[in-house]
């Protein structure tokens, strides 16, 4: 800014000692491009709407897609416009993704990218960091941030039935030597003692008189 106003009083004073007409000429477009530039700049990017969608949870090894809409609601041409979107190291390939893009009148414009679910998590996705500026670099217009939305990686799902757990259920229908609570249902008289077998299950009176452990 202040470069600029340098200029225009070294014009100005070229042009009154020197009585050049084209100075004043030069000088009327150059200020008139200032400040169109000051007023249409910030006025542009507070008027850029923004909007970041994706699917907020996952499971792990999945890749989810995520797309970020720049619209510009205004009848104002944006010459340019840096777009900065944090992402977590975790699912991403790179920390952040800095990209520059010319938006017309009214025009739409769709960022895509993906994330790689690699680590269960939870994750925040953003701030999205937006700056922009005049085609002759007059004003630069930065500071806008978009705010942070999150995703959520859930762990793989596996089955309990191969990796054959013993039951820890009262009566449940997984079978294991090793049970809780014993089902009166399933009692069928005696057997021979096995191994692992509780010794509340023995049966101290009829093993007396067989001489051998007896259980229920």
């Amino acid at each position: 800014m202040k470069e600029v106003l340098v200029l225009l009083g070294v014009l100005l004073a070229m042009a009154v000692l020197f009585r050049l007409d084209f100075v004043y000429y030069v000088i009327y477009v150059l200020g008139g491009i200032w400040l169109l530039a000051r007023w249409a700049t910030p006025r542009s990017l507070r008027s850029l709407r923004v909007t970041r969608r994706f699917v907020d949870h996952a499971f792990l090894g999945e890749t989810i897609p995520v797309a970020i809409e720049l619209h510009n609601a205004t009848w104002l041409p944006m010459p340019w416009v840096r777009v900065n979107e944090s992402l977590p190291l975790e699912l991403a390939t790179a920390a952040q993704i800095r990209r520059v893009y010319t938006l017309r009148p009214r025009e739409r414009m769709t960022i895509d990218y993906q994330l790689q679910c690699r680590r269960r998590g939870y994750y925040p996705v953003g701030p999205l960091q937006l700056a922009s500026g005049d085609l002759y670099g007059f004003v630069d217009a930065q500071g806008r941030d978009v705010g942070q939305q999150f995703l959520t990686v859930y762990p793989r799902i596996i089955p309990l039935v191969g990796l054959a757990l013993p039951s820890r259920l009262p009566f449940g229908t997984l079978a294991s030597n090793q049970r809780l609570f014993e089902d009166p249902a399933r009692l069928r008289g005696l057997r021979e003692y096995q191994s692992g077998d509780s010794q509340r299950r023995i049966n101290w009176k009829a093993s007396a008189h067989s001489d051998s452990l007896l259980v229920k």
